[in-house]
């Protein structure tokens, strides 16, 4: 806003038993004709300290967003936070609803692989172990049952090479 500057007292001279009436009136006419100025001026120094009131008030508002944002984040795991003092080997994430806890991982010695294993131990011999008491084994395709006759060759290998449903199958190990 532009600065506002009041002109000079007004002052009448003349030589009259009235003149110093007629002054007085002149000096109250300017004295209220200032009142909407300074009642301005006291407005527009008001509104700087408010402006400079909430100016203050901006980063303290933008912690309490933040804090506030927090607390949403913590009630949304259940009141726990996850965390890990060095980022660069571990990350954490606090997922469902976890236990409470503190949890330690003391060392790490290699970055994981995949990992497989196969072992033929424990496995039926395909042509000496038995598969039936009875010779007879039930072989069941959706919702229809199939009787194989595997006495003259009641092993594994007898059971594959008895079915008459046109179908291939081996044995293999998993």
């Amino acid at each position: 806003m532009g600065s506002t500057s009041s002109r000079g007292a007004l002052y009448f001279t003349a030589i009259s038993q009235f003149s110093s009436d007629f002054q007085s009136i002149l000096s109250r006419a300017q004295q209220i004709a200032q009142i909407p100025i300074t009642a301005l001026q006291n407005d527009v120094s008001s509104n700087q300290n408010k402006s400079q009131a909430l100016d203050t008030l901006d980063p303290v508002l933008a912690s309490l967003g933040w804090g506030v944002a927090s607390l949403g984040s913590l009630a949304a795991n259940g009141g726990l936070s996850a965390s890990s003092s060095d980022s660069n080997l571990v990350t954490v994430t606090s997922t469902g609803n976890p236990a409470a806890g503190s949890y330690t991982i003391s060392k790490i010695k290699s970055l994981a692989s995949a990992a497989s294993e196969m072992s033929l131990s424990g496995y039926a011999d395909a042509t000496s172990a038995k598969v039936s008491p009875s010779g007879y084994s039930n072989l069941v395709v959706g919702s229809q049952t199939h009787q194989l006759n595997i006495s003259q060759n009641n092993n594994l290998s007898g059971l594959v090479n008895a079915s008459t449903i046109p179908a291939q199958a081996s044995l293999r190990p998993y």
